[in-house]
């Protein structure tokens, strides 16, 4: 998730509340999610280029990395690389998936424990789609392939919840919608 989705906007060290006995976090894992932060600190245009982007934030990383993990956030989110997706026609994702998939093989220790995608701008149910693909490719995968609760996951919610405390039922119901899919 974001910073901003998990942190109380009142003070930037404790995490979001949802009550007063209870963490944003904590209603994550007990839903079973396993809650993460995306730890980059955005993009910034590359000089010389057109329009070329690069993320920044490793400045803090380990620091950032560190109070997450404490605060019972387990893993991190990679930072955003662009679409591979993009370009290709629609009904290319099986094959696109497959690639995807062995380039992972070929470079992804099994050790590490799951690769987390964020959904490069696409729709939640292009990114939902493209995930389940890679997901029931029947071929060695020692790692989860799930995605990070950004954009993808969370455009649902956010627009039931509106900010609005009333909605609070109805984003919990997006959210699972999406979860599940």
């Amino acid at each position: 998730m974001f910073k901003k989705t998990g942190e109380n906007s009142e003070s930037s060290s404790s995490l979001l509340p949802v009550s007063s006995s209870k963490l944003f976090i904590d209603v994550l894992k007990e839903s079973g999610v396993l809650p993460g932060f995306k730890v980059d600190t955005g993009t910034v245009e590359l000089n010389g280029t057109n329009g070329e982007i690069f993320t920044q934030g490793l400045d803090g990383l380990a620091q950032r990395c560190q109070k997450y993990y404490e605060a019972g956030a387990p893993y991190i989110v990679e930072t955003q690389h662009g679409d591979p997706w993009f370009g290709f026609p629609k009904g290319r994702t099986r094959g696109i998936a497959q690639h995807t998939v062995r380039a992972l093989q070929r470079t992804v220790p099994p050790a590490i424990p799951a690769i987390v995608f964020l959904s490069g701008g696409e729709s939640e149910e292009e990114a939902t789609i493209n995930l389940n693909v890679m997901n029931k490719l029947q071929t060695k995968k020692p790692w989860s392939l799930s995605f990070s609760f950004g954009r993808a996951l969370q455009q649902s919610t956010l627009k039931a919840w509106g900010g609005k405390k009333e909605n609070v039922a109805k984003a919990q119901e997006a959210f699972l919608v999406m979860w599940k899919a």
